[in-house]
């Protein structure tokens, strides 16, 4: 409701005296006591504004009324009251302004740092004026004299204008905090909330008053959170006498929850109007009848359009309540129309009175009490239904207002099945049996739809052969919950939904994080019919695996049932595939069906491998060079122009080799294995020293760049040498001095001396151009050559010390590598290198087996040869 503060400016006197000030301060303190009675109900909407006007008009002729007396020329309110209420507001108002002035007190003793005496001084003589004011007043009402405490603060000086407005806020809310301190003992007493619930809103109440400074009454925070009814909240606020008269049309409108109430409360509407004789009952039904027309067609269009819940309900022709049909088609008057609600609200209120424990009459209680001897009541889980069973006859003296007045009493209050009163009434059901009387409304449960995070593999064509591939922690699904409806019991209780229970369980290599399912390991996702969601650590690709796919760079298993093409990228844990022609590093086991062309494979478990053509294999443990399944087949296997090394044992079966290096830590094996051109075989080299060997190779590559380049820069010198060979100018000058020394010149040997000197001087300067030039160039190259010998100095040590780590590698090794040739025929031409000897086979050697050992009389290593 707005305040008086609304009151226009212009109408109110210009300021001219002290008298008029006060004039002033009066008027506005009846308004704050006049909004203060209007909230506490003591007069209605309409007599506020005419005593708002009485008061309004006098300050305009500069005069001002104390609120009593402009109460009492209305007869609005007994003069009793009127005493009453000023004085339980003055006592209000001394005690807030005794509070806000020692608070004031309190802030100027911290902020001037005042002596703890002289306070104390000042908060005693306060504590004296506040005593005597509130002794006066006191006096004042037991005398029945009405004073203005605000009109004694301002004029005494203790309170300014500004800081009594702000009384007056508080006040207010003080008095609508009282009634909604009882507004919620209703509700606990009726089990509609919990004292938990109020103790909240309380809270809540206060919170949003500090914040806006604009009160909340504690039946609408309950409605806004969801934890009372609009219905049940009317209802309460009737039973305290907090809905003025003016208001219960509105009240009327809006007060039912069921659609059969609503029926209700129109057909008790209409009994009414036929009741007192303003219309027949024909016009009534023929109302009633066009109300539910009405009501059918919003049904019909507001379910029917799919923007209907985001437009104003009016926008689509919501229907009309009986009332307003009664007025605009069958003629009521609004004074019958208004005679009609009261009659009704009345009703309502002593009905409200059974149901939430008010006042209720002998007659009432005494009807009452003779029900219970006919009816037993029994309820359903959560008191969704309530049934009657008859304990003995009903006597036809019973009607369907008593059983219903019971049923109230008994907290029965929502969902009652008017037909099975009838049934009882007309002596259907029998003693022993029982009816379902009331029936609430069911909560629905919350409910769960999956958003799927991932494509799923049933949602691919046949064209895509590419499965989904999750990371690790990856978001594979989340629930979006729908929150449930609660429901009402038949005591008008909320039921809280249930919780609902998603379709969806988590499977292998899946964790559930609140409403989100996660995998723990990278791989492909899948939900089965049965609504598992779980991840397969298996990437399955049942055709050829190119560029244009995803790249795969996950910790999971890789079978590619086809062909790797080149310039594909893999990172996984184990790869098969039938044949590969890409980049792969792997941390498990590599498997390739037919060949590697034009690959490399870098492996940290086993690789086995058909054939190898143009491609480099690196593995931390076992290199096997045949087929993956055993085969009866006479074919061989080709290793050509590829490097292969592994960290244990190399085994190489019915294989061709041409221009390739195998390198093995331990052994390596051939059998049945055939040796064309240019092929090495090292053993005896770990990772580790294959590592140094490589950077080795790079460094000695690097320093004979840098031998070259020195070269290059120092043939450029040389030549720049040369083009700065001395302009010679001693033939110039003995031409000068011989003409000079002739005793008798003339003027053309005096001109030839003078252009002999210019040629001299232009050509020492073009050769310090020259040296200047050159000079520099030679400073940059020896620049040059210095910074390259220092990289080849600093190469070579870093050499020196890959060196050394071998050398400690070897020494820390203590396996005997092996070259196991027992099966198979070393050509002639054939390198093989152990940790310090090599050999170039003088000579074809065919079921040899080849370590090295330590000859101790030439202390020196040697290739030893055992035939098996």
């Amino acid at each position: 409701m707005q305040l008086a503060g609304k009151l226009m400016n212009a109408s109110i006197p210009q300021i001219k005296s002290r008298e008029d000030q006060n004039i002033l301060s009066m008027f506005r303190s009846n308004l704050k006591i006049l909004e203060i009675i209007l909230t506490k109900k003591l007069i209605s909407k309409g007599q506020y504004k005419s005593i708002r006007t009485i008061l309004e008009d006098a300050v305009k002729r500069g005069q001002q009324y104390t609120i009593d007396k402009a109460l009492e020329s209305q007869n609005f309110i007994s003069p009793q009251i009127i005493i009453k209420e000023q004085f339980k507001y003055n006592q209000i108002i001394i005690k807030l302004a005794q509070q806000l002035l020692k608070n004031t007190l309190i802030q100027k003793k911290n902020i001037e740092q005042e002596d703890e005496d002289s306070f104390q001084k000042k908060l005693s003589e306060q504590k004296v004026i506040f005593s005597n004011l509130l002794t006066q007043i006191t006096d004042d009402f037991l005398q029945k004299r009405v004073k203005n405490i605000d009109i004694i603060l301002l004029e005494t000086g203790l309170l300014e204008a500004s800081q009594l407005d702000f009384l007056h806020n508080g006040l207010k809310h003080l008095e609508i905090k009282a009634m909604d301190r009882k507004f919620g003992e209703i509700a606990v007493k009726n089990k509609f909330v919990t004292k938990d619930i109020i103790d909240k809103a309380l809270v809540d109440q206060t919170r949003l008053y500090q914040k806006n400074n604009k009160n909340h009454i504690i039946g609408d925070i309950l409605v806004h959170k969801k934890e009372m009814t609009p219905e049940t909240r009317d209802e309460i606020l009737l039973l305290q006498n907090r809905i003025l008269e003016e208001d219960w049309e509105e009240t009327l409108r809006s007060i039912c929850q069921s659609a059969i109430e609503e029926q209700e409360k129109n057909a008790v509407f209409g009994v009414l109007v036929v009741k007192e004789n303003l219309m027949n009952k024909e016009k009534i039904k023929e109302a009633l009848k066009l109300q539910n027309l009405e009501r059918e067609a919003y049904k019909k269009r507001y379910s029917g359009n799919p923007n209907s819940k985001n437009q104003n309900p009016e926008q689509i022709n919501k229907p009309r309540w009986i009332g307003d049909i009664l007025v605009e088609d069958f003629g009521l008057s609004e004074k019958d129309r208004r005679k009609i609600v009261k009659k009704q609200m009345k009703t309502k209120i002593e009905i409200i009175n059974l149901k939430l424990g008010g006042n209720i009459k002998d007659a009432q209680r005494e009807m009452i009490n003779q029900l219970d001897s006919y009816f037993q009541l029994i309820y359903s889980k959560n008191r969704i239904q309530a049934y009657l069973q008859v304990n003995k006859e009903i006597p036809s003296s019973m009607t369907t207002n008593n059983i219903t007045l019971w049923l109230y009493n008994k907290k029965i209050t929502y969902g009652i099945i008017t037909n099975a009163i009838h049934k009882l009434l007309e002596n259907k059901i029998k003693p022993g049996e029982k009816i379902t009387v009331a029936r609430g409304t069911e909560p629905i449960p919350e409910k769960f739809i999956p958003k799927i995070n991932f494509t799923s593999p049933d949602a691919l064509d046949n064209t895509q052969t590419f499965p989904p591939i999750v990371s690790k922690d990856s978001n594979l699904l989340t629930l979006i919950r729908i929150p449930g409806e609660s429901g009402f019991n038949v005591n008008r209780n909320f039921v809280i939904a249930p919780k609902g229970v998603p379709d969806i369980t988590k499977g292998s290599n899946v964790i559930k994080k609140k409403d989100s399912f996660l995998a723990t390991c990278d791989g492909v996702p899948n939900i089965s019919d049965k609504g598992v969601i779980s991840v397969s650590p298996t990437i399955v690709i049942p055709a050829d695996l190119s560029c244009d796919n995803p790249a795969i760079n996950h910790d999971c298993d890789v079978d590619v049932h086809g062909i790797v093409d080149k310039n594909v990228k893999i990172k996984c844990r184990t790869l098969t595939a039938d044949i590969f022609k890409g980049h792969v590093v792997t941390s498990g086991d590599v498997i390739i069906k037919k060949q590697a062309v034009n690959a490399e494979i870098i492996s940290q478990g086993s690789v086995t491998i058909p054939s190898v053509l143009n491609s480099t294999v690196n593995s931390e443990k076992n290199i096997l060079i045949e087929h993956s399944k055993s085969t009866n087949s006479t074919s061989y296997n080709k290793v050509s122009n590829s490097i292969i090394s592994c960290n244990n044992f190399c085994i190489i079966t019915n294989s061709k080799l041409l221009s390739s290096i195998i390198r093995a830590r331990n052994k390596i094996i051939l059998r049945k294995t055939l040796f064309e051109s240019n092929c090495k075989l090292i053993v005896g080299d770990s990772v580790e020293v294959v590592s140094c060997k490589t950077k080795i190779e790079k460094i000695n590559a690097t320093i004979q760049e840098w031998n070259s380049d020195i070269k290059v820069i120092q043939e450029k010198m040389r030549v720049l040498f040369e083009n700065l060979e001395k302009k010679d100018t001693s033939e110039i000058e003995n031409e000068i001095e011989s003409i000079s020394k002739q005793s008798q010149k003339s003027k053309d040997d005096m001109d030839k001396i003078l252009d002999l000197k210019k040629t001299k001087r232009k050509l020492e300067k073009e050769s310090k151009k020259k040296y200047d030039e050159y000079g520099d160039l030679f400073i940059d190259m020896s620049n040059s050559i210095s910074s390259l010998k220092k990289m080849k100095i600093s190469s070579e040590k870093e050499k020196a010390e890959l060196g050394k780590t071998i050398l400690a590698l070897y020494k820390e090794d203590k396996n005997i590598p092996v070259i196991d040739a027992q099966k198979a025929t070393l050509p002639k031409g054939l390198i093989v290198q152990f940790r310090h000897t090599n050999w170039k086979l003088d000579a074809d050697y065919t079921g040899f087996v080849l370590r090295e050992d330590f000859n101790e009389k030439k202390q020196q290593y040697e290739i030893k040869k055992h035939r098996w």
